[in-house]
């Protein structure tokens, strides 16, 4: 977490978590390549390193989930646990939030987790003509640097 307060803006944070995660992936690759008896893939058609809009969204949705498993480790894993976090009944919102009423304030956002791994606000407005991202914001916590970067 500390490395991630290096950053003075969030779009330089996403750029060098992108970047890293890249790396690691080619090396991974050229690490399977070596295994399998092949020539690693050094010269000639080489693995490019440009970042593209899904390596930052890859990379944003990593640093979301490293933030709030720092700071909401428990909330997360029992909406994890909890079925597939959205709910689509009263009842079911009832049973999670009297879950998370005893480890959390989350519990008044109706909180779920995401296909990507991420907690977000629930709620009515999921009815709304808008995007998902409008419809249920990530959930940050107030006193971390990467909300500071992000606001």
């Amino acid at each position: 977490m500390d490395i991630l307060n290096r950053f003075s803006s969030w779009f330089k944070l996403k750029h060098a978590v992108a970047l890293g995660t890249k790396y690691v992936n080619i090396l991974q690759i050229r690490v399977s390549q070596k295994r399998a008896g092949q020539e690693p893939n050094v010269r000639g058609k080489s693995l490019s390193m440009s970042v593209l809009v899904e390596d930052l969204q890859q990379a944003e949705h990593r640093i979301i989930k490293n933030v709030q498993q720092h700071y909401f480790h428990e909330e997360v894993t029992v909406l994890q646990n909890l079925k597939d976090g959205q709910f689509k009944n009263y009842a079911e919102t009832k049973t999670r939030n009297q879950k998370l009423k005893h480890i959390s304030s989350l519990h008044r956002l109706d909180p779920f987790v995401d296909q990507h791994g991420i907690v977000r606000v629930g709620g009515r407005i999921k009815h709304a003509d808008v995007t998902f991202q409008q419809k249920h914001p990530v959930v940050l916590p107030k006193n971390s640097y990467i909300t500071t970067l992000v606001i």
